[in-house]
């Protein structure tokens, strides 16, 4: 047990000495929310969350009252005082997508932390109206060469849907 504290002790003092430091990653955000259509207002259970955060994708399932929570994840690295940032060492945006039988299918890039207040509304798959499209915020199409339109859910009092066409 002895030789083991110092052997830590040791690395401990190596990685001190050759000018390291212990860094923060930043894995997946903390995102929940609720999923109902927007012409019933019923929850839709079972549909696909799927979130991207760069390289890593996770993905969910909401259950039958059409929630879903994922909790933040983050882990650690020890990296030189002069490197450079690593990719995951902010809190990058996700770029979340809604898949649902029956319904049409919404993606938009969110911010890493985010509690959706308000239901996320999926439109019915036969519908002639769709989702407002929206530009991505300036800059993150450097980090997500995505082909999913961008169409952030909003308020169900302040949602516009536009005819599809």
């Amino acid at each position: 047990m002895k030789k083991i504290s110092s052997f830590l002790l040791l690395c401990l003092c190596f990685v001190m000495l050759a000018g390291c430091r212990i860094q923060t990653t930043y894995k997946n955000g903390s995102v929940s929310g609720i999923v109902k259509d927007v012409i019933t207002q019923q929850p839709i259970a079972d549909a696909l969350v799927v979130i991207e955060y760069l390289a890593i994708t996770v993905k969910m399932t909401t259950d039958q009252q059409g929630h879903f929570h994922m909790d933040e994840k983050t882990g650690w690295e020890i990296v030189g005082m002069m490197d450079g940032r690593a990719p995951q060492d902010f809190q990058w945006p996700g770029f979340i997508t809604i898949t649902a039988k029956g319904y049409q299918t919404r993606s938009w890039l969110a911010d890493y932390h985010i509690v959706y207040d308000y239901p996320i509304q999926l439109l019915p798959e036969n519908s002639s109206l769709s989702y407002v499209k929206m530009e991505l915020p300036n800059g993150q199409t450097l980090y997500y060469q995505l082909d999913s339109e961008h169409s952030p859910p909003q308020p169900p009092e302040t949602e516009v849907f536009v005819e599809a066409g």
